[in-house]
């Protein structure tokens, strides 16, 4: 029997199908990747974020079945935030209460014509270009082609906007980008978003490549020892009542001294009667200026007048405070003043905006717009209350005859205004005080008639405060925006700028301003600024 059963087995093993003529291939130890874990998406209420967050968050927690109803409830609030966080802040922790929370958000939130619109008027608002800059240039391209995209996604035919969307996104061009543009385009025929799109690519990719090769010529100009010049101005100047270097106008000994004894002292230090130097040359043959009242060649701290001449304590001018300078050096100061005028007084431009540091913290800081001065300041002491980086730099700055200082310091700081978006970047002179405080003395807001519905770009103007950065002639006339009213005769000149409207210009005196009250700014020297800031 074994021998005629052997042959039927053989048989049928021969006939079954072997490992690999099945195909079956034996399980193998599969090295498995450890990924990086999925960060939770994050939804702050805006419409234009919904979509994204809805389908991550759909896909990772909403339809995950491992995850109970009371884990994925404190999942959602984990990752909502702002206004979309308090719609759902009042339900408790509870398996029913999740369902109840996502009904709510998509009821909210899930407003197809509200995301449209929402990505519509994001495009309308992409900030403008003050000027040439490859970082806001990338943010109006990006900006675009991500909005662009997200109505695509809604079904939008976004492909008949060209037009329209080409006209909104090169408006908000700067004038030399912009003048490319137009020279990119040939004919008639109108250009579409992908030409446009290109052009920014391509510039982009210009203005990098430039960059790069003005960092190159920089290192090589400041190992070369190159000096720049810049608009202010800076003297020693000996005082000889101290034996230092320091000048006369600094003492309230001296301010205080009436006019006869001013001229015996000056006489008796054998002082010029003009400049008021220590000199070898006569008073008529001084370089300084003349007399602020009679024109004749003396100084105008030394003008006799009859009442000076009749009483030692009677003076005919308004006296004019200043603060004593450094031991060794005398920085020139850059400041305003209050003086006697019968005409009324000039406003100088004030704004307020935030400084943001290396942290991305923002401070505010109060600015001076000065279209006269071919550099940009920042004062020491604000300097050193935010955190950001300075770097060393050897420039000599000059200013009025001929006197010159230099700088060993400077920083660039992101300006952002407070009445838009608006953002700049200014490259700043680290000094030790750009200005006095403007307006020299605070006065009453109402003596000027300012419409109510601007904002004004420093609503304080009338409170004298200390000025942290002057900015001068390379950003000036970027910050201007169309936009000028003239209230009436008594009130400065209103200016629309990037920051806000500014006051500027002269005002006539007015019953609630102190009568001749008179601003005015400039870039002196130490010598001369007792005379500078004393108007009769």
């Amino acid at each position: 029997m074994r021998e005629m059963l052997y042959p039927v087995a053989a048989l049928r093993a021969s006939a079954s199908p072997s490992p690999s003529s099945s195909g079956f291939v034996p399980s193998q130890p599969v090295n498995r990747i450890r990924l990086p874990k999925l960060d939770l998406p994050k939804f702050s209420g805006k419409y234009d974020e919904w979509c994204p967050f809805f389908d991550s968050f759909n896909s990772l927690i909403h339809i995950n079945a491992s995850l109970s109803d009371v884990q994925k409830l404190q999942y959602l609030r984990a990752s909502l935030t702002g206004d979309a966080a308090k719609i759902i802040s009042a339900l408790e922790i509870s398996e029913p209460n999740y369902q109840v929370a996502w009904a709510i958000l998509k009821e909210r939130y899930d407003n197809r014509r509200a995301i449209v619109q929402s990505h519509i008027k994001t495009i309308f608002e992409l900030p403008s270009m003050a000027k040439e800059n490859i970082t806001e240039l990338r943010q109006i391209a990006d900006g675009a082609t991500r909005h662009i995209h997200a109505l695509q996604v809604l079904k939008r035919p976004t492909t008949q906007w060209d037009d329209l969307l080409v006209y909104i996104l090169s408006s908000k061009l700067d004038a030399l980008t912009s003048r490319e543009w137009q020279l990119s385009l040939t004919g008639t025929v109108l250009p579409t978003l992908k030409q446009f799109t290109d052009f920014v690519t391509h510039r982009c990719i210009t203005l990098e490549t430039s960059s790069k090769n003005k960092i190159v010529n920089a290192r090589a100009q400041s190992q070369s020892n190159t000096k720049q010049q810049f608009c202010v101005a800076f003297v020693k100047a000996k005082w000889v009542f101290c034996k230092g270097e320091h000048l006369v106008y600094h003492y309230e000994s001296f301010l205080a001294l009436p006019v006869s004894r001013r001229i015996a002292e000056t006489r008796k230090r054998k002082l010029c009667a003009n400049c008021l130097r220590p000199a070898n040359h006569a008073a008529n043959k001084c370089p300084s200026g003349s007399c602020k009242i009679c024109r004749l060649k003396h100084n105008t701290l030394l003008h006799l007048t009859v009442a000076s001449a009749k009483s030692d304590d009677s003076q005919s001018y308004d006296r004019v405070t200043t603060e004593p300078a450094a031991a060794d050096t005398a920085p020139a100061v850059v400041s305003s003043s209050v003086a006697s005028s019968k005409r009324g007084g000039v406003m100088l431009s004030t704004a307020v905006a935030f400084v943001q540091d290396d942290e991305g913290h923002r401070k505010p800081c109060r600015i001076l717009l000065d279209s006269g001065s071919q550099a940009n300041f920042v004062s020491r002491t604000f300097i050193n209350s935010i955190k950001v980086k300075t770097r060393s730099l050897n420039v000599s700055i000059s200013g009025i005859n001929n006197t010159t200082t230099r700088s060993f310091e400077a920083a660039e700081l992101i300006l952002h205004s407070r009445a838009n978006s608006f953002s700049i970047a200014v490259d700043c002179i680290v000094t030790e005080r750009v200005t006095g405080k403007l307006p020299a003395a605070s006065f009453k807001r109402n003596v000027f008639e300012i419409p109510r519905n601007i904002e004004l770009a420093d609503p304080k103007f009338y409170v004298a405060s200390e000025i942290d950065i002057l900015i001068g002639a390379e950003h000036f006339w970027d910050l201007l925006c169309v936009g000028q009213i003239q209230p009436s005769a008594s009130c400065p000149t209103l200016q629309k700028t990037r920051f806000g409207w500014i006051l500027a210009g002269g005002a006539c005196a007015t019953s609630g301003l102190s009568t001749g009250v008179h601003f005015f700014h400039t870039s002196i020297t130490n010598s001369q600024l007792h005379e500078q800031l004393t108007k009769f």
